[in-house]
């Protein structure tokens, strides 16, 4: 096995010919884009796929002040959604409420993958009402009749595990 940097200062494990991430500390967001670009990204957990990425990339982005608004945001697409709702969607809906988790208890993600580093450094303001709308788009995640993401772990064999990883956060969340 032989450590290598990647082409934007993140390093990279090779392995039988498989490069694998490994995040530098201060380039963690742009190391997610060029991992994606490499392998695609799927995962149990929160920010373990390429659309909650990609969200976790507009936060990274966002002014501090901005970033609660659009967490709220995907939230409330979820919450107030009739009908089907894509993965996309609901990937971006489950990291918005992985992410108020976090803000309010760090310590509900310290085994997760990906969680960025302003979550502990420059967490986003969690109240009651911001914490209620995170529980209702986890509990809507795991609707199994109404929602793509679902159904393709449930397909996977994998929906114990998204199921266990969601629990987790509800409790977080004091639900």
């Amino acid at each position: 096995m032989s450590t290598r940097p990647g082409t934007n200062g993140c390093l990279r494990r090779t392995r039988a010919g498989a490069s694998r991430r490994l995040l530098a500390p201060s380039k963690e967001h742009r190391c997610h884009r060029l991992w994606r670009l490499e392998m695609g990204a799927t995962g149990a957990g929160p920010f373990e796929n390429d659309d909650a990425l990609d969200f976790l990339d507009e936060l990274e982005d966002s002014q501090h002040d901005v970033r609660r608004k659009r967490v709220e945001s995907a939230l409330d697409r979820v919450v107030r959604a009739r009908g089907y709702i894509e993965a996309p969607t609901m990937s971006q809906a489950v990291a918005a409420a992985v992410v108020v988790a976090a803000c309010d208890d760090f310590e509900s993600v310290v085994r997760e993958r990906n969680v960025p580093r302003w979550v502990d450094e420059e967490p986003i303001d969690v109240d009651e009402g911001l914490e209620e709308l995170a529980s209702q788009a986890l509990h809507r995640a795991l609707q199994s009749d109404d929602n793509e993401l679902w159904e393709l772990w449930a397909e996977g064999d994998g929906g114990e595990r998204f199921t266990a990883k969601l629990t987790h956060y509800l409790d977080a969340l004091g639900d």
